[in-house]
């Protein structure tokens, strides 16, 4: 019940996250663009997650009612959860090309059409490597009497799915975008420390003369 309640929480300081980073000055850049976009992903990863347990939790799971609802949920409450991270992958990396590069170099990553296109392949690619998170079905219970007969269907997937799901989760939500910040932050480190030594050199310098 916590987490039902913060959920709310979280999806209106988003709103307010979101409207922040469509005024100006922060439109106008690849930061604010990328950072609202990963508000708008948070929004839908949060009402995915509140549409499915806020009515379990009054014994009215919507995941039970078709088998739509049941590979739609499971499958986009996951989507956006995973997502989210690879937005932060390119808030990263928009921070890498900023600092590590010359943005009049890198023309294409500065235009809003590129990063949209990006963005879509993205969305398109790891929506077809999540597909095991939409593989369930409704599964019949049946009564514990001798007539066997069915008393209601529950939205369940099979032990290899659900074991194929939670690995793809892993190495996608977790292992992938780790070694990606790492990478990122190492080269931004590089070269914040080179330039603080150059700066001091500098210093030290003028001091001499």
């Amino acid at each position: 019940y916590c987490s039902l309640a913060i959920m709310p929480i979280g999806i209106f300081m988003n709103l307010v996250t979101a409207f922040v980073f469509t005024r100006k000055p922060f439109s106008q850049t690849t930061l604010g663009f990328l950072s609202l976009a990963l508000s708008i992903m948070d929004i839908c990863a949060l009402t995915m997650a509140f549409i499915t347990f806020f009515p379990a939790s009054y014994q009215n799971d919507l995941q039970d009612l078709t088998l739509f609802s049941c590979k739609f949920i499971n499958f986009f409450r996951r989507f956006f959860i995973k997502m989210t991270s690879w937005y932060q992958i390119l808030i990263s990396i928009d921070r890498m090309l900023c600092i590590v590069y010359n943005y009049n170099i890198l023309k294409f990553w500065n235009k809003k059409q590129n990063l949209l296109i990006i963005m879509f392949f993205m969305m398109l690619v790891l929506g077809s490597i999540f597909t095991a998170d939409g593989l369930y079905e409704l599964v019949p219970i049946y009564a514990t009497n001798s007539s066997n007969a069915i008393i209601e269907y529950k939205c369940r997937s099979t032990i290899y799915y659900a074991f194929l799901s939670d690995i793809i989760s892993t190495t996608f939500r977790t292992i992938i975008p780790l070694i990606i910040f790492l990478i990122t932050s190492s080269l931004i480190s590089r070269v914040l420390i080179k330039s603080r030594r150059n700066f001091q050199d500098g210093q030290i310098s003028r001091v001499d003369k």
